[in-house]
């Protein structure tokens, strides 16, 4: 079963805002069903695939914090077979009837990959919308913009069904020239979307914002059992990390490591840092005015985050939907 936010033993930054009085509002972002309470907004990731019923929002499944959140933004999810030919045309070139067909099959397979495009197309707009409301609804409660974290798994998920047509690659495994001709562009462009989605969640939260992009891995290709060469992640190729805003210097900085985000994200948000924390504030990003301002404390430890006496069960449906998704990207078997 997909891990919930109930596994979790330690308190995750968002919880530390809370207790700080930090609003924040988070979007998709994996395990954070259900969705606990914090000082802002959880939209969890099983939101999307609740297909923006709004009775969902009072079947206690958790899927929003506030409870009542869903209700409010069910209407802003868009279904995988809503995404329109014009949508779909910027990455693939694909004719009417044939787009019709893959919105009717939904394979759940990544070698198809014109039948998966709609289910990552919905999903990414559907979190737009959900962090372009949250920032609004923010800005009117709160009086100011809560911290947003957004998950968007638009360049993945391309990547793992297109990267082996794209015109960003010189091998093409596994293509043809009717696949390099249809789906060349798919990883272009979803690179396209995502660089013009954060430009828009950065204007809408204003001047003065502290922006970081974070990529986890790359892709590379990889050789699998039986000779099979795909384009995968499965060694964790190097990520990427940017950041802009008054508080990193300009630069190019090496070495970093996905542990070291906790560490900044906490101080950014002038929380001590713990020190039980594997990672270290990579003060090399940071301007020298502002660690002389506000040097770092620091803390023994954040503590451990009390689990229930029982994991709460999940919507068999939703379930499916998720491991569904997952086994066609190859994260299961």
């Amino acid at each position: 079963l997909p891990i919930t936010s109930n596994a979790r033993r330690l308190p995750a930054i968002w919880n530390l805002a809370a207790r700080a009085g930090a609003p924040v509002a988070l979007v998709g972002w994996w395990v954070t069903w259900p969705a606990e309470p914090v000082y802002g907004y959880v939209v969890s990731e099983r939101a999307y695939y609740y297909g923006g019923r709004p009775t969902a929002a009072g079947s206690g499944e958790r899927l929003t914090w506030p409870q009542g959140l869903y209700r409010d933004i069910a209407g802003d999810v868009q279904r995988y077979d809503q995404v329109s030919l014009e949508q779909a045309r910027r990455f693939v070139s694909v004719g009417a009837e044939d787009w019709a067909a893959a919105l009717r099959r939904g394979r759940g397979d990544a070698r198809d990959a014109l039948a998966e495009l709609p289910y990552f197309l919905s999903l990414f707009e559907t979190n737009r919308r959900h962090a372009l409301s949250l920032v609004a609804r923010g800005r009117a409660e709160f009086g100011r913009v809560p911290d947003l974290m957004v998950l968007f798994r638009l360049i993945d998920q391309v990547c793992h069904t297109s990267l082996q047509h794209s015109d960003l690659v010189s091998e093409h495994v596994e293509s043809s020239e009717g696949g390099r001709a249809a789906f060349g562009r798919s990883v272009a462009e979803a690179y396209r979307q995502a660089d013009a989605v954060v430009g828009e969640l950065t204007a809408a939260c204003g001047p003065g914002c502290n922006v970081l992009v974070l990529s986890d891995h790359g892709f590379e290709l990889e050789e699998f059992p039986g000779g099979l060469r795909r384009y995968h992640h499965r060694d964790a190729p190097a990520g990427l990390f940017a950041a802009a805003g008054p508080a990193f210097r300009p630069g190019r900085v090496e070495g970093l490591g996905v542990l070291d985000v906790m560490p900044l994200l906490a101080y950014l948000k002038g929380l001590p840092l713990a020190e039980d924390l594997k990672g270290r504030l990579p003060g090399e990003l940071l301007r020298p005015e502002l660690l002389a301002a506000l040097p770092p404390r620091g803390v023994p430890s954040y503590g451990t985050r009390a689990r229930p006496e029982s994991l709460e069960a999940a919507s068999g449906e939703v379930d499916a939907a998720m491991l569904e998704r997952l086994r066609a990207l190859g994260y299961i078997d």
